[in-house]
């Protein structure tokens, strides 16, 4: 019955979404569109029940390079603050969520196709030099959160190109035992609708986002390997804090404090 409402409240907030984009944030200013994108987001957390836990300091005007575990990794950073994506293409091929993504701030990659992937650089580095926060995923797709896949370095081109910061964001998933949760890892053979499935049938989902120690500008392979490194580090100390963690430390958060961030 929990997953049956909270489905069911997620269909309707994404209708919510899909209204909005259609005909109302065309007619308002970048500041008022950012806010409701964010407040949107934070919504459709809630709904399914997960509870954000923020530790560090987000950067803005920076390349926020982070993991990539689930489908929810973007509605999470944009819960956090106004950011642009850098997305792979087949995102617009998901049903209903695809259409709504495309038609907020997001730069899709097409891949195998380098004249669209220099002009994608170009446009992030542009959007990193007028101040905007761009976030990439640089493993290039998913995996079940345990470790890290390896960084493409061109993923942080646009750092180099802009001379700006670079900040290593780890994302884990946690349940209410405070052990790692795979519900919500997109990887695999695993369906957009059997994770979406499993994450609102859970009793409760924590997402630990770790935003690390910023970047000095460098070349992208140094920026990618140090980025690589720091994530790895920070996920083998969340590994092996769960392991001692008593089924009474569950962790606490919930988006609602994101408000403030």
């Amino acid at each position: 019955m929990r997953a049956v409402l909270r489905l069911a409240g997620v269909a309707l907030h994404l209708l919510k979404g899909c209204l909005l984009t259609a005909c109302v944030l065309r007619f308002m200013g970048p500041r008022r569109r950012a806010a409701v994108r964010r407040r949107w987001a934070q919504q459709l957390l809630a709904l399914l029940g997960v509870h954000v836990e923020l530790s560090g300091q987000p950067r803005g005007a920076a390349l926020w390079v982070s993991n990539h575990v689930s489908w929810l990794d973007v509605f999470v950073l944009q819960a956090l603050a106004p950011v642009l994506f850098v997305c792979k293409d087949e995102v617009r091929r998901w049903p209903l969520l695809g259409w709504l993504v495309a038609r907020h701030d997001v730069l899709f990659l097409r891949r195998g196709n380098a004249a669209a992937a220099a002009g994608l650089v170009a446009a992030a580095a542009r959007a990193l030099e007028d101040g905007h926060c761009v976030v990439v995923f640089p493993e290039g797709t998913c995996s079940d959160g345990s470790q890290v896949l390896h960084f493409h370095a061109a993923a942080c081109e646009a750092a180099v190109r802009a001379g700006c910061i670079t900040q290593p964001v780890a994302l884990g998933y946690f349940d209410a035992a405070g052990l790692p949760a795979r519900q919500p890892a997109y990887h695999g053979d695993i369906s957009l609708w059997t994770s979406l499935r499993a994450v609102a049938a859970m009793p409760r989902l924590a997402v630990r986002v770790d935003f690390l120690a910023a970047l000095p500008p460098a070349g992208r392979k140094l920026l990618a390997r140090r980025a690589q490194t720091a994530i790895g580090a920070q996920l083998a100390r969340r590994a092996a804090h769960a392991a001692e963690l008593p089924p009474a430390c569950a962790p606490r958060g919930d988006v609602a404090a994101l408000a403030g961030v």
